[in-house]
């Protein structure tokens, strides 16, 4: 029970008394009523030992007179004593600890300043687990030399898009991808995880690993795995890329827009690119010998009506796209006719966005591609990308490509370096 009492003084304050137990949430409710018009005159006095009794509440009498004459808005009868509660600022380091075993997650606030590298010796170490298809799967520790950054990293860090089915099994859904060595071993391995990778070890699914190839370093070989997994997916499996085949690769210049030009001059395919910058434009030019006219800008829809013109108004019979917004719909009229569509992010499909339905009528295909919901569902399917990687990592269509390291310690700065859109290839954070 709460009954509110206005007693005749100076202040005119309004006095609240909890009679009842220490459930009643008068703390909280004068939190509330604190934040309402006229809120600063409210004051309350808690007895900590009632049983819920009326008190016998008389200002003219100790300990009351005292409370009255301090005028604080806490005021707590226990045992006889009076007290009060403060708010006390804890120090920036009261939950810090050392640790030789760590890994980052998003703190409090989902954005890059919120994150935190946590202790991971309290992670369970197991030797199997059972997936939602009631298939089981034998996992050992890895110790992790290296962990790459991909695109969905920074959505899941800034907020932009929510984790996806892995926050089933848990709460770290950052980090896809690593390479280091097994504990047991010491073999060179290179995988793929639903999360937590940004590591300095991981229990890892052993159907989600592989060797490295003894002529790549454990930092080339981070570089190619969430990148060519998806690009295997996306154009061999889903897109049936064909040889010679004309295609438009947006943001060419990062990691898939590389892994995805090694594959199509594989491919001996017709090829067009985007970028962000004159800087890229540059690399794409000296690195993999693409012609300037065939580069065009990302940051605007204006390469809509540049690839018709270099294809005569045919368009290109694949888009490899990861552009949102009016850019997704300028790509998506730049497939030719019976030509794919291959859509890589995730942005417009977590907001619904709509597409006319109008250019099916021309035989063009949608191809969504949602990785972690592939590697969930489907067990065999890395294994079967892991054996195309062994029997491609010497003809040229996989190969690593450029990355910029940062330290564990500079995790924040190796974010915030994607989000300016001013890197080339890989982000990689170096563990050990």
């Amino acid at each position: 029970m709460i009954s509110a009492k206005e007693e005749d003084n100076k202040m005119d304050n309004v006095w609240l008394i909890a009679n009842d137990s220490c459930i009643n949430g008068i703390i909280g409710l004068m939190n509330c009523l604190r934040l309402e018009p006229g809120g600063e005159n409210w004051r309350y006095i808690f007895n900590y030992d009632s049983t819920g009794s009326p008190m016998d509440i008389d200002f003219n009498v100790s300990p009351y007179s005292d409370i009255l004459a301090n005028d604080l808005v806490a005021n707590v009868v226990k045992e006889g004593k009076v007290g009060t509660y403060r708010h006390l600022r804890l120090p920036t380091d009261y939950d810090k600890c050392l640790s030789n075993k760590y890994y980052l997650n998003s703190g409090q606030s989902r954005d890059i300043a919120g994150l935190q590298w946590f202790c991971g010796n309290n992670i369970p170490v197991l030797k199997k687990m059972i997936t939602p298809n009631n298939k089981i799967i034998h996992k050992t520790p890895v110790n992790v030399y290296y962990s790459g950054i991909s695109f969905h990293d920074v959505m899941l860090a800034t907020g932009r898009i929510p984790p996806g089915p892995e926050q089933i099994f848990t709460d770290c859904s950052l980090g896809c991808e690593y390479s280091g060595r097994k504990v047991d071993t010491g073999e060179r391995v290179m995988g793929l995880e639903m999360g937590r990778s940004f590591a300095t070890s991981i229990n890892a699914d052993i159907h989600s690993m592989t060797t490295v190839p003894e002529h790549w370093s454990l930092a080339e070989a981070v570089t190619i795995l969430s990148t060519y997994s998806t690009l295997y997916y996306a154009l061999i499996k889903r897109a049936n890329l064909k040889q010679g085949e004309s295609i438009l690769i947006h943001s060419a210049a990062g990691g898939v827009g590389q892994s995805a030009l090694n594959m199509c001059l594989h491919y001996g395919c017709d090829i067009y690119v985007t970028v962000g910058t004159e800087e890229k434009k540059q690399f794409l030019v000296k690195e993999y010998n693409i012609p300037v006219n065939r580069i065009f800008n990302s940051r605007d829809i204006l390469f809509k009506n540049h690839i018709m013109k270099a294809t005569k108004g045919r368009g290109v019979d694949i888009v490899l796209n990861s552009l949102s917004g009016d850019k997704l719909d300028a790509s998506y009229q730049c497939v030719a006719t019976s030509g794919r569509i291959v859509e890589l992010g995730r942005f417009d499909m977590i907001h619904n966005k709509q597409i006319g339905m109008f250019d099916f009528v021309r035989d063009i295909q949608f191809i969504a591609v949602v990785a972690d919901v592939l590697l969930m569902e489907n067990l065999k399917f890395l294994p079967e990308f892991y054996d195309w990687v062994h029997k491609n990592c010497t003809n040229g269509c996989v190969k690593p490509f450029n990355y910029t390291v940062f330290n564990a310690s500079e995790a924040e700065k190796a974010f915030r370096f994607m989000t300016t859109g001013k890197h080339i290839g890989k982000v990689v954070i170096k563990m050990r």
